[in-house]
């Protein structure tokens, strides 16, 4: 009866030490983009207490849905300002088209804050 419990055991050590190898081979990934429109909202918690905090995005067509667009001084670029939620210190906007590259959050009133930090899809 001992003999073939350490049979048993032996058994299944060497089944987890397969399963465990198996489990660590590199599995290839292959970029996946949503097809058709795209209609998210983003939410922004604004802890550094931005004035006006404010989202850039590229790539695609991509209309930002929230505050107001102006050109974001010395970044030849737009910025659409976020718009207050009703509690705390959260902002939000709506992204809505397609083929999005990428976006960041910023101070439109003082770029200085902006660190260039962004997303990328």
């Amino acid at each position: 009866m001992k003999m073939k419990n350490k049979k048993f055991q032996r058994v299944i050590s060497w089944l987890l030490v397969f399963v465990m190898i198996l489990s660590l081979q590199p599995f290839s990934a292959m970029p996946v983009k949503a097809a058709g429109e795209m209609n998210v909202t983003l939410h922004f918690n604004n802890s550094w207490g931005w004035a006006t905090p404010a989202i850039q995005h590229w790539g695609g067509t991509i209309e930002a849905i929230g505050g107001d667009a102006k050109e974001i001084p010395g970044w030849n670029a737009i910025g659409t300002f976020l718009t207050k939620e009703e509690t705390g210190d959260w902002y939000k906007v709506t992204l809505k088209g397609t083929g999005i590259e990428g976006f960041q959050f910023l101070d439109y009133d003082n770029t200085g804050n902006n660190v260039g930090a962004y997303v990328s899809t």
